[in-house]
């Protein structure tokens, strides 16, 4: 059973958070070498924690896990920003359209 932190979040949870704050906002840049020591290290959690994030932004395509070579921060696809970009623009037309 994973231990909640005070605020309700277990430390998988936070870590995963963390990490993906930092890609997100380019603190990690795309190419980046990581490895769980590296999460670990730099968030001061043990490796699980670490490695439960990695696998977890490796699902959401924000890291690349390339075997006997590494794992890296992902590089921007800018078709799927594209798309991406082009649902957001819909979805925010259909909800003012709403009212």
């Amino acid at each position: 059973m994973e231990r909640l932190r005070s605020d309700g979040k277990s430390l998988n949870e936070e870590t995963y958070e963390k990490l993906k704050y930092d890609i997100m906002n380019f603190r990690l840049l795309p190419g980046d070498s990581i490895s769980a020591q590296k999460v670990a290290l730099r968030y001061d959690v043990s490796r699980t924690p670490a490695r439960e994030a990695i696998v977890n932004l490796e699902k959401e395509g924000l890291l690349k896990i390339i075997p006997q070579s590494g794992t890296y921060v992902a590089c921007i696809n800018c078709r799927r920003s594209a798309q991406e970009w082009f649902v957001r623009k819909v979805l925010r037309w259909a909800w003012l359209m709403l009212f």
